[in-house]
């Protein structure tokens, strides 16, 4: 399968990011075509997207390595990896949106919040501030939710998903790590930007506590 990697790979370079987190990375771009073949299995409930260090072509750099999630999600899911482990995404620094509010972290006040998981620009500049001054360097892993992901790609000219990662509290869960979402379309040069109009959301689940314990990505063994 493209853009895959083996169980061994992925264990090494998740422990690699454990043993020395990247305080310097700020987000994560994933393809559209990629993030929407992952979830082709029809008992799939989302995706589970590893921090992870490593390269198999050219320097090592931070990754989100993905697999497919089934079973109950109120207890986390399950990990399928027999559906394969993915490296697609990119991240930031250095395949970046630098014009855009998430990475400068200063809000001009335009976008005002949209319902449905999305936040409002200055909750999310907040929260990745707070991230940048501060990383959570215990967090292992981010649940996302099936349904969300295909709400948040149904713009037609969404070429992929940015993720940030950020530390917040969106006023009824306590404060925790995040990988805000939004939108990203090629502008007419070829650059990927942020579609902040669209909304920026916030339905990920950390790890810990939102788990596959048993997972070998998890438990590294």
């Amino acid at each position: 399968m493209p853009n895959t990697i083996s169980q061994s790979t992925a264990i090494s370079w998740i422990t690699a990011w454990r043993a020395n987190p990247d305080d310097k990375v700020k987000a994560f771009f994933i393809p559209v075509d990629d993030l929407t073949n992952l979830m082709l299995d029809e008992n799939c409930i989302g995706v589970r997207a590893y921090l992870a260090f490593g390269n198999e072509v050219g320097a090592p750099e931070a990754k989100l390595l993905l697999v497919d999630v089934e079973g109950d999600i109120s207890k986390g899911g399950t990990d399928n990896l027999s559906n394969g482990i993915y490296d697609f995404t990119k991240p930031c620094p250095s395949f970046c949106d630098v014009s855009s509010p998430l990475y400068t972290a200063i809000d001009d006040g335009s976008n005002p919040p949209l319902g449905d998981n999305r936040i409002s620009l200055t909750d999310a500049v907040n929260w990745i501030k707070a991230w940048r001054e501060n990383p959570d360097l215990g967090v292992k892993a981010f649940f996302i939710p099936k349904d969300d992901i295909t709400n948040l790609l149904k713009d037609g000219d969404c070429v992929g998903v940015r993720a940030y990662l950020a530390f917040g509290n969106d006023g009824e869960d306590p404060t925790e790590s995040k990988l805000l979402l939004v939108n990203v379309n090629e502008d007419s040069t070829g650059v990927s930007k942020d579609v902040i109009m669209n909304g920026i959301y916030d339905f990920t689940k950390p790890c810990p506590s939102f788990c596959d314990a048993d997972s070998p990505l998890n438990t590294l063994n």
